[in-house]
């Protein structure tokens, strides 16, 4: 494996430590002036991206670099060791987008909260 590769691949696990970092963030006890708030939409959002940043760092030790949300789907669903994942991966796309653009998502109303654990 060469130094870019390994670079680029250190890259994304400092990433996707930073993300898990702010996770942790959203999911710890709430100071009081936020007791009421809910953060699902980000939490969900992170999660989804965590699961993207992992599945490229795969790609990039294979030799694939994937420049985009829909190149990381290709892939996924061409991949003989990554097709097992095509669905869940898809549902946590959907719920991503969902709590970002189309409705506000509350995280323990949500069925798909287990499907992350998958990529995590």
């Amino acid at each position: 494996m060469n130094v870019k590769k390994l670079s680029n691949i250190k890259n994304y696990f400092e990433l996707i430590e930073h993300d898990f970092k702010v996770l942790d963030l959203l999911t710890e006890e709430y100071p009081p002036n936020l007791k009421n708030e809910d953060f699902s939409d980000w939490i969900i959002t992170l999660l989804y991206y965590i699961s993207c940043i992992y599945i490229k760092a795969y790609f990039q030790s294979i030799g694939v670099n994937i420049q985009n949300h829909q190149a990381l789907k290709e892939g996924i669903s061409r991949s003989s060791k990554l097709y097992f994942i095509f669905i869940p991966y898809r549902k946590l796309e959907e719920a991503s987008r969902d709590a970002r653009y189309v409705l506000f998502i509350r995280l323990s109303q949500h069925p798909l909260l287990h499907i992350s654990c998958l990529f995590i």
